[in-house]
């Protein structure tokens, strides 16, 4: 098999050969960064500036991205990992048909597999569905080998320890590890002529032992990251509460069509459905049967998908849940088309893959070519086209015709989804190594200026970086680290003195700017901004500048006799729950809350009324002692915050300020927990005031 193997690694160079695109995240796109974030910072994002989210949960994803990033600078890593991932995926799908179809038509399906837009989309960014896909394809190549007899109980604890991976990279794929136990059982059943007890005996101890010593291992390193042994938690609350309202319904049409990324599974659907009527109609060879297992897998796949959709959880409409199909798809379509390939003559065979890889790398040497840089609807007419020559050689799959049709229509199809992806909707799926290199650097210099305080991002997203902009803040969990996106106006958002604030801006004089608008902003409460650092960058679409200032607190606040509205004694902070604590020490009133993100410890009555009608703001003055102390001002239909901020371990007093437009349906100030983790948290509170903004 090493001329197959050593073929299967080299694929990629047919994506890469000319250009390295595929390698990197669209800036635009901010998930991504979250994780490649998780892979520079992973200590002091598990346990501290973002404990207990659910993005840093997906340890099976994370930690070999933090391990490779560790050990090599980012562009290297960067590429090893997504080779790694893109090669893992390439490699299980080959020993998947190899042992199913013959080595033959393995090669050929792996080749038109390993070079599709789409999977290249999964695998050539820093979301988690790639190494989904990965695990996925890993974890069915293990489970054949079991199914064959070869080394059953081992392959079976490494198809168990596979599924965990799979599970847990995105909890969405845990639902799909039915469909893997189903196919295992079903190769035992065609292989074995009737299931064996012994083997589906050992499918639930060893894959489930499997799986329970990658669940323990991940726990134990977890619980040394966050205290916390059981990782996965945060991803399963967010999944119950997507579950009960998803909040990104979209339609599977767009541009009056079926979305691009879900043509791959409707062309593998027709092709199963084929399949399964031509296989009901003659007798089955041992290739039809797993052509019929895999077409069975794949529509029990899209039927689930189909269904969350027309529930109101739309996964068919975003493409990154709809790129968990593909293995299924092309797995379908590599036991379908290639029979040919098993009987012919070696010399027409190398000349067949050799076309074949001349043609998808003439498509990959520019992907903004006029080949596959068209309309959406010169799009649909070469996917007619595509189609009709597939459905030719379909029909004469059995003959080198048909598989040199096969070829064709396929490097057909991937010129159509090359430009699907390089035109996403007025974008492209794929980053740069100049901009991926210029995004590290700013990180880098974040990073130096920052020294563990809290990143809060400040930008015009109307400006033309704005892409730029979002990818960097992401680095930080964007949706956590923004003070606004209307600079240089905006920044009423609430903000302390232990955090740093991160302008981008392509407008001139942008540290004066920034400094001038932050003085009256805060100016009023005795806060004034200070810049640190200032750096010019040279941005995709035009220079901008970087400047980051601290908010310093001065020794007499206030800059009007009038500006203070009232003081807030502080025996008037009651009990939020009884099982929390209010104690008076020396530096003002400690407060201990109970475990649980979002846990009440405290609540300051606001007469808003007798306060004023005026744009407003609170001011608190407060040290964390541990985890995170939240700050929030309730609605008066106590249903949401108006505005909350959370206050980290310190060693000194911060200031904080939670400004308010206006205070209308306004209600009470709340100290609660927002360690996500649910650990305890604790401050102590020097003072509340209420304060008139100009």
């Amino acid at each position: 098999m090493w001329p197959y193997l050593a073929a299967v690694l080299l694929l990629p160079v047919i994506v890469l050969w000319h250009r390295d695109n595929a390698l990197y995240t669209p800036p635009w796109y901010a998930d991504p960064w979250f994780y490649l974030g998780y892979f520079r910072n992973l200590v002091e994002y598990k346990s501290d500036l973002f404990d207990g989210s659910y993005y840093g949960s997906r340890l099976t994803w994370i930690l070999p991205g933090w391990l490779i990033h560790s050990l090599f600078r980012p562009v290297i890593a960067n590429a090893i990992l997504h080779l790694t991932v893109q090669s893992t995926a390439a490699l299980s799908f080959f020993s998947i048909l190899r042992l199913t179809t013959g080595a033959r038509s393995a090669f050929l399906a792996t080749l038109v597999f390993s070079v599709n837009p789409w999977l290249w989309a999964a695998t050539g960014w820093d979301y988690p569905d790639g190494a989904g896909i990965a695990y996925c394809l890993l974890a069915m190549a293990l489970l054949t080998r079991a199914a064959t007899g070869a080394a059953r109980k081992r392959s079976l604890l490494l198809a168990g320890g596979a599924i965990a991976g799979m599970a847990y990279t995105h909890v969405f794929l845990a639902t799909f590890t039915p469909l893997l136990l189903l196919y295992y059982s079903g190769l035992v059943w065609l292989w074995q002529r009737a299931p064996s007890r012994s083997s589906i005996f050992d499918l639930g101890v060893w894959a489930g032992l499997g799986f329970g010593i990658v669940t323990l291992a991940l726990g134990v390193v977890n619980h040394r990251l966050d205290s916390h042994f059981w990782f996965y938690g945060p991803s399963m609350v967010r999944a119950l509460q997507m579950a009960k309202d998803f909040q990104f319904v979209r339609s599977i049409w767009v541009d009056h069509g079926l979305a691009p990324w879900l043509w791959p599974g409707v062309g593998g659907a027709i092709t199963a459905l084929v399949a399964l009527l031509a296989g009901a109609r003659r007798a089955a060879t041992e290739r039809s049967r797993a052509a019929l297992l895999f077409s069975a897998q794949l529509l029990l796949a899209l039927a689930y998908m189909a269904f969350l959709q027309s529930r109101g959880t739309t996964v068919l409409a975003h493409h990154p849940y709809a790129s968990y199909l593909l293995p299924f798809v092309f797995l379908v379509m590599g036991a379908t088309f290639w029979p040919a390939a098993e009987g012919t003559s070696l010399r027409i065979y190398l000349a067949i893959c050799c076309v074949a890889a001349v043609a998808f790398g003439v498509l990959w040497y520019n992907p903004f070519s006029a080949l596959v840089a068209a309309s959406p609807g010169a799009q649909r007419g070469t996917l007619v086209l595509s189609a009709g020559i597939l459905a030719a050689a379909l029909v004469l799959r059995r003959r080198t015709a048909g598989t040199m049709l096969a070829v064709t229509g396929f490097v057909v199809l991937t010129s159509v989804q090359l430009g699907q992806t390089v035109h996403f909707q007025g974008t492209e799926l794929h980053g740069s190594r100049q901009q991926y290199e210029r995004f590290m650097h700013l990180r880098e210099r974040i990073e130096s200026v920052r020294k563990r305080r809290t990143p809060l991002f400040w930008f015009d997203a109307k400006e033309v970086n704005r892409n730029e902009y979002i990818g960097v803040s992401s680095f930080y969990l964007a949706e956590f680290s923004q003070l606004g996106t209307g600079f240089p106006g905006g920044c009423d958002g609430p903000m302390d003195t232990g955090s740093v604030i991160v302008v981008l801006s392509q407008q001139e004089h942008t540290p004066e700017l920034a400094r001038a608008a932050l003085a009256k902003c805060w100016g009023p409460l005795g806060i004034r901004p200070v810049v640190e650092a200032v750096e010019e960058v040279e941005g995709a679409a035009r220079p901008y500048t970087l400047a980051m200032l601290r908010p310093e607190s001065q020794a007499s606040p206030g800059t009007s006799p009038d500006g203070l509205l009232q003081t807030i004694a502080l025996e008037r902070v009651q009990l939020g729950d009884k099982n929390a604590s209010l104690q008076r020490v020396p530096e003002g009133l400690m407060v201990t809350t109970i475990p649980g993100p979002g846990a009440f410890a405290g609540r300051v009555p606001l007469d808003w009324d007798a306060i004023g009608r005026t744009r407003l703001a609170v001011h608190v003055r407060a040290r964390g002692l541990r985890g995170k102390v939240g700050f929030g001002i309730l609605r008066s239909d106590n249903q949401a915050f108006l505005q909350e901020h959370a206050v980290r371990p310190s060693p000194t007093m911060v200031d904080l300020v939670l400004p308010l437009p206006s205070p209308a349906g306004a209600g009470d100030l709340i100290i609660s927990n927002l360690s996500a983790s649910g650990a305890v948290s604790q401050a102590i509170v020097e003072k509340i005031e209420i304060w008139k903004m100009p």
